[in-house]
């Protein structure tokens, strides 16, 4: 493992032959007044990611939901291959909105204040975009590129969803945290069967990449020749105070996540790249998952918090400068 505390287009000229990215760039949307979330990562950036891994390396990279298309179009323009966009749904999430009757109201227009009661200016968040993209194939064929280059597919069956020892369900471009009010928007399977409301179990990847089964109060249960809801995509339990580790990154992403990810696109002994590292979550879950991985960061109380938690997590990272 190597970490660098550092503007990425800059230790990017030194690395080549990285297997596969996973990332958390900044939005664009000056989160929470952060300095290094005032901008969407430019051509130049991916630019410089193309150039540090292998034909047909594929990377995940998170967006947000206003400033998404700026983000792929800069990866389009810098020669990768969008492939999909993957949907992070979650249940938590406190909406910014403006409540348009207080504006009102402080202005002085009493009239206007019951007109306008109940408007506002932004959405619930409850989604992040994941750009699924590629480096174009350096060989004719996906075969000749992985036997090649050990890239260019997605482990299919490694990221199946279901209980250990089932094959499970074809991995979906659908992803959610598991969260009550999350699971309660999916329909119930049709078929033969009653519903009922009871407690019932979920399955979520464990610390050792195996999946677990994990408790909801409330949720549909569907006796018959039908089982569930169709909310049976993937488990991912919200980052736990445990997990965070006292971290003060606002953005922090839950290790159930970032391992289901790395391990969807990284081939087998394959070395893991996130140029934007934060708080170091991505490099936690290749770690788990039994990857090399390089992070660099560069805010230096982001990169410090970083390393404290993956000091704590692995005992075993080297700092590089």
């Amino acid at each position: 493992m190597e970490l660098y505390n550092a503007d990425c287009r800059e230790i990017l000229t030194t690395l080549s032959g990285i297997d596969a990215v996973v990332c958390d760039p900044p939005y664009g949307l000056s989160f929470a007044s952060r300095v290094w979330d005032h901008f969407v990562p430019s051509v130049e950036y991916w630019q410089a990611v193309y150039n540090a891994i292998k034909p047909g390396a594929h990377m995940l990279v998170f967006g947000g939901g206003r400033t998404y298309h700026r983000l792929v179009c800069a990866i389009e323009d810098a020669g990768f291959e969008i492939r999909d966009q993957l949907g992070w749904i979650y249940g938590t999430g406190f909406p910014k909105s403006l409540d348009i009757s207080k504006a009102i109201s402080k202005q002085g227009d009493i009239d206007g204040v019951e007109k306008w009661r109940g408007w506002g200016t932004a959405l619930k968040p409850a989604h992040e975009p994941i750009c699924l993209a590629r480096r174009p194939l350096g060989e004719s064929t996906v075969a000749k590129n992985v036997l090649e280059h050990s890239t260019g597919g997605i482990n299919i069956d490694g990221c199946r969803v279901g209980s250990e020892g089932q094959r499970g369900r074809y991995p979906a471009n659908i992803i959610h945290d598991g969260g009550e009010d999350v699971l309660n928007v999916f329909p119930v399977n049709s078929g033969s069967g009653k519903v009922t409301n009871k407690r019932k179990t979920h399955q979520s990847f464990g610390r050792n990449g195996t999946f677990k089964q994990r408790a909801h109060e409330t949720d549909y249960s569907w006796s018959g020749s039908s089982m569930g809801t169709t909310s049976r995509f993937f488990y991912c339990t919200k980052a736990s105070p445990a997990e965070r580790d006292n971290s003060t990154h606002p953005t922090i992403k839950p290790i159930a996540l970032m391992r289901y990810l790395v391990k969807l696109i990284t081939p087998p002994n394959g070395v893991v790249l996130d140029p934007f590292m934060g708080s170091g979550s991505t490099l936690i879950a290749a770690h788990y998952e039994g990857f090399d991985s390089i992070g660099i960061e560069i805010d230096n109380d982001n990169f410090a918090e970083a390393k404290g938690r993956i000091d704590r997590a692995t005992k075993q990272s080297v700092m590089k400068f």
